[in-house]
């Protein structure tokens, strides 16, 4: 059991409340994914300072054990994102980049798959963050780009059948600024099912290498000058698994959740 503050006005009050530390240890990992935290903030005094003055029975876990933790996360949103894009309707288009860790000089390559989901909201997702040796080749990246896919199930398959000709007759659309093509195929899907499955295919395919440098950038902030220990399975855990999450609406059911337990304990 634990004491949580409840806040009245003017007044504070002591309530009794369940205290589960595999949550607690679990909700510590995810802080550190989704805002690029070392792992030796479990050493840091005022860290632990704060986490005693919060709930004095928390036993922080050493480096190793959130270590565990994250790959442990990693691996269960990996289920979530493979179930989803599984389910996905239209194909995915897979894009991928490398980048060259300064502080380690090191290569490592970013697989991010972009689809259309079934609101027909374009999204891209991380599949990948592999560290690739040395010296990069166009043999040994195809191979990491092939193990990717394989290891992702990526087998798709789609088929066609005529409705161009239809299409094709209808007057032209005129081009203004505010036009969202996305929201078009949206609305028209039922007219055109075939050519609404094609187009979703094509328009996930990006004309930039943004997601990749976004990557990057969040690459350089976990491995800092400050922060260059983690092993490539870590960085990799650590990456993915924050894009997975940013990308869902996990944290909003999270805040949800919070929400409510908080309104309970305050009646």
């Amino acid at each position: 059991m634990f004491f949580s503050k409840v806040l009245g006005r003017g007044k504070k009050e002591l309530a009794c409340g369940n205290y589960n530390e595999e949550n607690a240890r679990r909700e510590l990992a995810l802080m550190i994914i989704l805002h690029e935290y070392p792992l030796s903030i479990v050493d840091h005094i005022g860290f632990i300072r704060f986490v005693v003055a919060i709930q004095p029975l928390f036993q922080l876990p050493s480096r190793n054990t959130m270590k565990k933790e994250i790959l442990d996360i990693y691996e269960d949103e990996k289920q979530v994102v493979m179930k989803l894009i599984d389910t996905n309707e239209g194909r995915v288009a897979i894009t991928s980049d490398m980048w060259t860790a300064c502080n380690q000089k090191k290569g490592y390559m970013a697989i991010t798959t972009h689809y259309i989901d079934g609101n027909w909201t374009l999204q891209s997702i991380i599949l990948n963050f592999v560290y690739v040796l040395a010296p990069h080749t166009v043999d040994r990246l195809c191979k990491v780009l092939i193990d990717c896919l394989f290891d992702w199930k990526k087998a798709r398959t789609s088929f066609m059948k005529t409705e161009l000709d239809y299409y094709l007759e209808e007057d032209s659309l005129p081009i203004t600024s505010d036009f969202d093509i996305l929201s078009w195929w949206k609305t028209n899907g039922l007219k055109y099912p075939t050519l609404q499955a094609i187009v979703r295919d094509v328009l996930a395919i990006p004309i930039t290498t943004v997601a990749s440098e976004f990557a990057f950038s969040v690459g350089g902030q976990i491995l800092s000058p400050n922060r260059s220990r983690p092993n490539h399975t870590t960085i990799e855990a650590l990456m993915c698994t924050k894009s997975w999450l940013w990308n869902s609406d996990y944290l909003g059911k999270l805040i949800k959740i919070k929400k409510n337990k908080l309104a309970l304990m305050v009646n």
